[in-house]
């Protein structure tokens, strides 16, 4: 409890999610079926437990940008894991790059450029952050996402896009079905209604 103090608590601020008229019910009944169908599949309701609660800790605002790709990545991991375990497949099978654009596929998306396997971008960060300390070749801490070459450019917010991405790939995963949103653009603070 001493650190998770720090996580947003306002409606609205971990997500950009709002209902439509009547859809606050009907998303609980697609959550609960979704519990039900899972429930003695254990990666499948515990992995996603875990893959929100690292949304809500990425979103700490005491973060450091190498922090919060951690916990964006990792949610990733568990997208992935859970639909390994939905699909009776070994998540420790295939390799990282072609992970997120299996998901984005799976819930039909287009997948970002950033996490594209044929030029993916953040796969090789990954390594480096998790692996070797590094954030764009800087020991942890020393360094925003994108690194030096975007000082006094303007720049894409990726931390951003991973975040408004694992927020459609959570909708998919559970099952709601407003392929609007899924589709929406994840580039954007702006947020989305949700129709079920």
């Amino acid at each position: 409890m001493g650190f998770l103090d720090a996580t947003p608590i306002k409606p609205g601020v971990l997500h950009d999610v709002v209902w439509s008229r009547g859809s606050e019910p009907k998303a609980l009944a697609v959550a609960e079926a979704y519990w039900q169908q899972y429930a003695t599949t254990y990666r499948a309701t515990k992995g996603l437990i875990g893959v929100v609660h690292c949304a809500f800790l990425s979103q700490m605002p005491r973060l450091l940008d190498f922090e919060r790709f951690i916990y964006l990545y990792t949610a990733f991991d568990g997208c992935h894991a859970i639909r390994c375990a939905k699909k009776g497949l070994n998540a420790k099978s295939g390799g990282h790059r072609e992970r997120i654009d299996k998901l984005c596929l799976e819930v039909g998306r287009t997948t970002p450029d950033w996490a594209d396997p044929n030029s993916n971008k953040i796969v090789p960060e990954r390594n480096d952050t998790l692996h070797e300390g590094l954030f764009f070749d800087e020991p942890w801490g020393f360094q925003v996402y994108g690194g030096n070459a975007n000082a006094g450019a303007p720049r894409r917010n990726i931390l951003l896009e991973m975040r408004c991405l694992l927020c459609r790939l959570i909708f998919g995963i559970v099952g709601f079905n407003d392929p609007v949103y899924i589709q929406s653009p994840v580039d954007t603070r702006q947020q989305h209604g949700v129709k079920l």
